[in-house]
């Protein structure tokens, strides 16, 4: 009875301390402001094609939209579902052998994070990131601990399926929530080491396989609906071949100096528009006002050189530019001109006319050297900020 009601009051307590508050969307036209104009209608419903019509995945405004259907206030929404996570881990823990009053301290030490209380008032990804990895994380559990195998199909495929919502809220969601699963089905692995190898092998191929389907079949879902509505077979517009293929052409070229936090330095951009030019079209714009206007926006944090472009920020710059020297009527067609960029890049390099270095993804800095070892930092900055002490 004690731990219900200590359940209860300091759900209570939450709710109170948000009940007059609501949500904030911010004027920035490719976060808050673009994620409410989309959740207005529903992500897929009738707009004119422009460069903001595809930037994101669905997830966030499409939980936008259903929130406001309920007739629920954004912010109450956001926080019920914080609320609804914590206790489903907590359960998850008490299911995994842990002792009740363990579980109430998990559930007391998420809900007095400082984290929501400040994230959650913006319109941003990252409110629903915090219950969608939780619910992800309680799930698995529970699926491990499933003691009948019609619990391991329910909390297999309801783990997916939250995978799947992870995957569809933020760009490096479905890589998380994929190395997740495939951490799940290690442990699991582990768990059977005892016994027979097909028992383990069984158990490993299960764990690994029915929330990793569950999951690929909901972001198919999305890919499979953009193509129809838009003609790009991607969850966005930054995930579609021929601007994958493109930002990694530019990435490969070697600039003529590193420059920390930079990616896409300026004499690497001129480099691309000397060989590509379907590429130089938009050179001016990344060397003139788009790319001083991004330079301002992301240059700022880390005093970078007079217009070059913090990583992170130059893709938007990319984009930009491209919208404003070609009128794209749909996302086919922006996707289609930057493949003819990496085509050119890329015979480029064949023929020995540009400078060039090892790239292993279109969205990772090439330069590991250099940021591998501000991890430790990082990660301690973002420790910090979790429990609410300043950076």
């Amino acid at each position: 009875m004690l731990f219900w009601l200590c359940v209860v009051a300091m759900v209570l307590a939450r709710i109170w301390l948000v009940s007059d508050e609501d949500i904030i969307a911010s004027e920035t036209p490719h976060d808050a402001l673009w994620t409410v104009k989309v959740a207005d209608r529903g992500y897929w419903g009738e707009a004119e094609h422009d460069h903001l019509t595809l930037i994101r995945p669905p997830a966030y405004p499409l939980w936008l939209s259903a929130v406001r259907f309920l007739g629920i206030p954004q912010r109450t929404g956001i926080e019920l579902a914080y609320i609804g996570a914590a206790a489903l881990l907590a359960y998850a823990i008490c299911a995994a052998g842990a002792f009740r009053w363990m579980a109430l301290l998990a559930f007391a030490l998420i809900l007095s994070s400082p984290y929501p209380l400040t994230i959650f008032r913006w319109t941003l990804t990252d409110a629903l990131n915090a219950p969608l990895m939780m619910v992800l994380a309680a799930l698995l559990v529970l699926a491990i601990c499933a003691y009948s195998w019609r619990g391991r199909w329910m909390y297999g495929l309801l783990a997916g399926a939250a995978a799947g919502a992870f995957s569809l809220n933020r760009g490096e969601g479905q890589m998380m929530a994929l190395v997740a699963i495939a951490l799940t089905a290690v442990l699991a692995l582990l768990s059977a080491w005892r016994q027979g190898w097909r028992v383990r092998v069984g158990r490993f191929a299960f764990y690994l396989l029915v929330p990793a389907v569950v999951c690929l079949a909901m972001v198919t879902a999305v890919k499979w609906k953009n193509h129809v509505r838009y003609g790009l077979w991607a969850t966005d517009e930054l995930k579609g071949p021929g601007w994958k293929a493109a930002n990694k052409a530019l990435l490969r070229i070697k600039p003529d100096q590193p420059i920390d936090y930079v990616s896409l330095t300026q004499s690497s951009i001129s480099a691309a528009g000397r060989v590509s030019p379907t590429f130089a079209q938009i050179v001016p714009l990344l060397q003139g006002p788009t790319g001083n206007f991004w330079h301002r926006a992301g240059g700022v944090k880390r005093d970078l050189p007079e217009g070059e472009l913090l990583t992170g920020f130059h893709g938007w710059a990319l984009r930009d530019a491209a919208y404003r020297t070609r009128k794209f009527s749909s996302s086919a067609q922006c996707d289609a001109y930057w493949a003819q960029v990496a085509a050119e890049l890329n015979a480029a390099f064949a023929a020995g006319e540009l400078p060039e270095r090892r790239v292993l993804s279109a969205y990772l800095d090439p330069d590991i050297g250099t940021w591998i070892r501000r991890v430790p930092e990082s990660a301690r900055k973002m420790w910090s900020f979790t429990i609410g002490k300043p950076v």
